[in-house]
């Protein structure tokens, strides 16, 4: 067992010590921000990919971006308004899904992208055109809520988004001004260290993405350049990046500004600001390049794009405006073989105004062995896996440090002797 592996069992162990009571669903969620009725919703993904209200929670002023903690338990919300001092709200998830605010502190401003870097510490960006920073905090309810800063970093510049590793080991944080993405080692005590940087040339990075198995990382370059490039870094096994061979990448669409990679590491869906298209691209197995499937899905009017996110074969897209065409709200589609989407269903009126944010959670399996999800642990599960492996495909990354390699062969084998 890896460094890795054993923080996160002493962490379990803690989280499980004698008062403490961990809550999460156990079937694929979706948490969904209204930025203008400042509520957040909480949906059951049913087996047809058709989402069901769960839960639902007014918060403070302005919520815009959320993120669940690893293990499911909470949710973490920023606000961004036209104040100086801005909110941080945390949230319990129910096993039922319904929410409730466990905490709510004040933050600088404008915190525009929030993560996890464990299930107790939480990244927040302080985006001021050319004095943008980040800064991390621990976070704790008992004996009451608190939150502890823990580091600060200031590069500058103007940063909107935080992409942390699988594994927790890693977050990189984009850089729209310097048009750079940097990347920082996650410590065990929630401190960050700069571990180096790597150039988009003239078109900056927007809503960083790594793709499954962490070896590619895409950005969205907005309006830069021509307005239709999509940068791209190769991931080495340290987490270092340098741009892809083809970096940046055209697309069809205008201003490519939300990114989605598949779970199974196959497509990336990008949302583009301008023309309010969603599209997606093959992503090559071998280079990560990125090929236009020629699929287009067209929202709307200008801007009305909220986000986009995959899970379990269904793809997600929040409408945020109801001009136009009169409708808002969320979208369901499954996922083809080919890159292609199929609608499915109406769009879901939301339960508030403007639906922008997503954040998915998806429960780990009962039985990780049981691979191609049966009910029954047999050869079929071994002829999956491996016909998974081979293809680098994200879900193939069983030990979960972030890369796909004969480590989680061994790991998947040792787990299927052992069967559920």
């Amino acid at each position: 067992m890896g460094f890795g592996s054993l923080a996160r069992f002493a962490h379990l162990a803690t989280l499980l010590a004698p008062g403490t009571v961990l809550a999460q669903t156990d079937f694929p969620t979706l948490f969904l921000v209204h930025n203008v009725s400042d509520s957040i919703v909480a949906y059951r993904i049913r087996t047809d990919g058709r989402p069901a209200q769960v839960g639902y929670l007014d918060v403070s002023d302005g919520p815009t971006d959320v993120a669940v903690s690893p293990d499911g338990s909470r949710l973490a919300v920023s606000h961004a308004t036209a104040a100086s001092n801005e909110i941080l709200t945390v949230l319990a998830v129910a096993p039922d899904g319904s929410l409730t605010k466990t905490g709510e502190f004040g933050i600088p401003d404008s915190p525009l992208a929030i993560d996890w870097l464990d299930d107790d510490v939480i990244a927040v960006t302080s985006s001021v055109f050319g004095a943008s920073s980040f800064r991390t905090y621990r976070y704790q309810e008992n004996p009451s809520p608190t939150l502890t800063l823990l580091d600060t970093e200031s590069p500058g510049g103007f940063i909107t988004a935080l992409e942390p590793d699988l594994a927790h080991r890693l977050l990189y944080a984009n850089d729209s001004s310097a048009n750079v993405v940097r990347v920082y080692g996650i410590g065990p005590d929630g401190t960050v260290d700069l571990l180096g940087l790597s150039s988009s040339g003239s078109i900056y990075p927007i809503d960083v993405k790594l793709a499954p198995g962490g070896l590619r990382l895409y950005g969205g370059g907005g309006i830069s350049g021509d307005g239709h490039r999509v940068p791209a870094f190769d991931v080495d096994g340290a987490g270092g990046i340098a741009p892809m061979q083809g970096s940046p990448f055209q697309s069809p669409g205008q201003s490519p500004a939300y990114l989605c990679p598949t779970s199974d590491g196959k497509f990336l869906f990008i949302g583009h600001g301008t023309d309010a298209t969603v599209r997606s691209f093959a992503i090559d197995p071998s280079t990560g390049g990125l090929t236009p499937t020629g699929y287009s899905f067209d929202v709307g009017l200008q801007g009305t794009i909220g986000d986009v996110v995959e899970m379990n074969g269904f793809v997600f897209i929040t409408d945020e405006s109801t001009s136009v065409d009169g409708i808002y709200g969320l979208y369901s589609f499954l996922l083809n073989p080919d890159g292609t989407l199929t609608q499915n269903g109406d769009i879901l009126e939301t339960p508030g105004t403007r639906p922008e944010t997503m954040v998915v959670w998806n429960p780990t399996p009962a039985c990780p062995a049981d691979f191609n999800g049966d009910g029954a642990v047999n050869t079929l599960d071994v002829l999956a896996y491996l016909n998974a492996w081979a293809a680098a495909d994200g879900s193939a990354d069983f030990d979960g440090d972030g890369s796909v390699n004969t480590l989680d062969v061994l790991a998947f084998l040792n787990a299927w002797a052992s069967g559920c």
